[in-house]
Parts: C-alpha cells; structure tokens; sequence
C-alpha cells in the first residue's frame, strides 16, 4: 500500500480531537501548493470563510482545502485570517464526496481564487513582505471585484510597476501604498457604498457624474481634474448609477421612475412606471425598492424580466456579491440579507441599522437603539463592535453600550472607502469627519454644516447647508475646498 501521510518526528505521542468539516473549497494547484507550504500567513479566503470555523461543545468545525486533482487536502481552524490549527487529511476529497460535504462554488469562489492570486502576486514583489502587507490587503478586499479578466489584467501590471519602483528606490513602500495602476476603471477603486446616502455621484474613466442641486438636482459631469464641466440632463435626479456607456437614475421629474441615458446625454429612456428608490445596477440587472409596496424588486437593465425579490418593507439597499443587503424598515430595522434571487432570506443581527455598507466581507452602520453610534460586524453578524467610541486619554469603560451616547460621535450618514470610514458628525455641527474602520485616527475634514456624502475617487461632495446647500467638493485628507461652479 503506498500512500501520502504527514508525520511528527519523536512525537511522544498522538493527539487526537473530534471535528466536523463544515465546508470545502478547491485552489488551482499551485495556490494549493503554496498555501501548503505557508500556513501560518493570513489569508483574504479564510477571513472570508471564518463563520464555518468554530468550537463548539468539545467539537472544532473545520474548512477542508482541497487542491484541483489531488486527493489529499488539508483541515484548517482558522481565525481572523490565519489558521490555527491544521492537520494533514490523506484521502480527504473521497471523504468529502461520501459526506457531501458541501463544496464552495459559484461566483464567490471565483472571487476568492482570483483575490488569493493577486494577493500571492503581491507577496512576490521585491519589498513587499510581512511587515508592511496589511495595507494591500485591505486595499484587494475593498475591491469586491466579480471581473476576473480585471484581476488578470492587473497582475501583470503590478507586478511590472513594483519591479519598476523597487529598482528606483531602496525603500519603496510609500510609493508601493500610493500606486493606483493607470487603466484601472474608477469604479473598481475601493469607493464607497454611496447608494445608501442617494447615490448624489458616482465615477467612471476619470469623469464625475453627480447631482447639482444648485440647478435642480439635474445629473452634471465634470472631469477630476475640473476641467470639462457639462450638463447631462434636465431631470431632478437621485441614485445615480454609471454602467459602461450608460447612466442609470432615479427621475425625481416623473414620479421617481427609473430612466437611463448615454454618458454623452443621448438616448434617454424611462425604464418603468414605480417610484424606486435605492437604485443598484448589477450583472445587466436593476435592484431597487419600489416604494409603493416598499419591497425589492429587479428587471433587466432595460425594463424586462420583472421580479419581486421579497416581501419585506426594504431601505438602504446594497447588492455585494450574490446578495442583496437592507435594513427591514417595515418589521425591526434590522439589517437582513437575501440572494439576488429571492432565496436565502436571513436576519444578520438584532440591532437597529441605518445607511449600512457593506465592504470586504464587513458591515458598517449606524446603529438607532445606542445614539446613532457607528457598529461593525461581519457579513454574518459575528465579530460586532462600536467603532466610533471616544474616550478622554484611552480611557475605557465596561459600560460603553450603555454610555455610547456619552462618548461616541452622533452620526448622521457614513461612507466607507478603502481602509476609513467618512461621516456626519453630529456631535459637531454636522461637519464630515473620517476615521479608520477600526475607529481609530479621528479627523475632522472641514468646517461647514455638510449634507450627504458621496466620495468619489480622492474627493468627497457634499451640499454646503452653510452656503444655500450648494455643492462643495474637498478631497480626503480635507484639503482643497472649493465650490463646485463651472468645474473646480
């Protein structure tokens, strides 16, 4: 009998522990091979699959990795990324197949080979190491990127762009965290979820499409240079959504029905006859509440294949993946999820969420039982933390839910782009301040009673209530105010 095993050398003796293997995924070979033999890394993919690792009554659930035409795989406990415990299974993927076990698969599977490919890519960049990873995996989960063809394109480049820096300097990381390839589309940039706050602007090619209510809400464009400012349409707008060489809104001018018009201006069309609010625009699909009965609905992108999603009354949509995100207003507003297809319904948390957004497999928002505090959790509702809690010297205290009131910022409307977290503080005269998602490095970003956010590339929009709720535009770090008028 010849056969694969790992062994202890001197090992006094076995130890042994009961496990269930709640879940399998496959890696091409030689990400498998890889992962074998650097285990103790933390992965994008187990962070992702954390929720089927746990103990629970003396039995360790465990992931099974499995690579493509082997037989043996490998049992992992993992936590916040990184395996803990790990053990060699001989045989495994017979074993699986006999428990049907269940296999990951689908366009989330794809996703995670696709982001453990870049994230190996990435490793191999001469000085990028350990110690100064971090960043870039935030930046790669912030993505949530579907397009594989993407994901093989920017290989390359980085790889060559790294190269290219790494020879020009003997300490290359701030220039390595600062490079941005130069065809890579802006609205696959980690942005933020601006739909929950009206989708007031949105971005594509170097060009912004926003809302200018200085002139009745009317969708204008303007390059992020400032220069080339143009109006687009006559319609009072809202949720804009730009796809390829179409703009997708809602028409605030006829009863709040979904249009859609050229990014030139030309060819505009109503798409449906309901008030629908909340406008998401995915995979040739349109997800929105219609606000009539207040369930979500979709349709193809131009007008057909009608189809009711759910039966709960829905606010602050987000489609991320397969799944659509709200907050269900009509019942607990707690945020639930479901697939795009209707199925999988589920309550994520008991806890009373406005303007979620939903980034790199966490959840942010603002939670109304504990003083419009900003709470996190994981995407299953695990890992729940009040982010935005402020305490005199690093004090802290063991009744911050009972006090969040007292110590936290009151938030009004938050964005998350990237690794930070941008609100409306309105503990401060309702001015944007930006965080880190963890909570920590605080800054306040400017100085006017501010309306709803949209950032957009390195800028933040915003209504400047301080200025007749004209549009004002800063960039990220604060800098650079100006009135939009004409361009900026």
């Amino acid at each position: 009998m010849k056969i694969t095993a790992a062994f202890q050398q001197n090992a006094p003796n076995i130890q042994a522990m009961s496990c269930e293997v709640n879940r399998a995924i496959e890696l091409p070979v030689q990400e498998f091979d890889r992962f074998r033999m650097n285990l103790q890394r933390p992965y994008i993919f187990l962070d992702t699959m954390s929720q089927c690792m746990f103990t629970f009554e003396g039995t360790t659930h465990c992931l099974l990795v499995l690579g493509e035409g082997r037989d043996d795989g490998i049992l992992i406990d993992a936590r916040d990324g990184a395996a803990r415990q790990t053990a060699f299974l001989p045989g495994a993927r017979q074993m699986a197949l006999a428990g049907h076990v269940v296999m990951q698969d689908g366009i989330e599977h794809e996703v995670m080979i696709a982001e453990l490919r870049f994230e190996s890519a990435v490793r191999e960049i001469p000085g990028v190491d350990e110690s100064n990873i971090a960043p870039w995996i935030a930046y790669i989960q912030g993505l949530a990127i579907t397009d594989m063809q993407f994901y093989r394109d920017m290989l390359g480049e980085f790889r060559e762009a790294f190269c290219a820096i790494h020879e020009r300097f003997e300490d290359a990381t701030t220039e390595i965290f600062n490079y941005r390839p130069a065809h890579l589309p802006d609205h696959l940039l980690p942005v933020a979820d601006y739909i929950v706050n009206g989708g007031g602007a949105a971005i594509q090619d170097g060009v912004i499409y926003y809302v200018n209510d200085d002139d009745g809400g009317k969708i204008y464009t303007v390059k992020t240079d400032g220069s080339d400012w143009k109006k687009l349409n006559d319609d009072n707008s809202m949720f804009i959504n730009v796809v390829g060489d179409q703009v997708y809104y809602y028409n605030s001018s006829d009863g709040g029905k979904i249009y859609s018009i050229k990014t030139d201006g030309s060819d505009r069309k109503k798409l449906n006859d309901v008030n629908s609010l909340f406008i998401n625009v995915y995979s040739g699909r349109i997800c929105y509440r219609n606000d009539e009965d207040g369930k979500i609905y979709s349709m193809k992108t131009d007008g057909s294949d009608l189809k009711k999603i759910n039966d709960d009354n829905s606010l602050f949509i987000s489609v991320v993946g397969d799944r659509i995100y709200y907050t269900n207003w009509g019942v607990d507003l707690f945020i639930y999820s479901i697939k795009t297809d209707g199925s999988g319904r589920k309550k994520i948390r008991d806890s009373e969420s406005l303007f979620p957004n939903v980034v790199g497999g966490s959840i942010y928002y603002i939670n109304k039982e504990i003083g419009n505090v900003v709470c996190s959790m994981k995407t299953d509702g695990s890992d729940w933390d009040m982010v935005n809690m402020v305490f005199e010297d690093g004090e802290e205290s063991i009744f911050e839910d009972l006090f969040a009131s007292f110590y936290a910022d009151k938030s009004l409307a938050i964005n998350v782009a990237g690794d930070r977290i941008y609100y409306i503080n309105g503990s401060d005269g309702e001015k944007i301040y930006s965080m880190k998602t963890d909570g920590s490095d605080r800054r306040k970003l400017n100085d006017d009673v501010s309306g709803a956010l949209s950032i957009v590339g390195d800028r933040i929009i915003y209504p400047n209530e301080d200025d007749g709720g004209r549009i004002y535009t800063i960039k990220t770090d604060g800098s650079d105010r100006r009135a939009v008028s004409g361009g900026w």
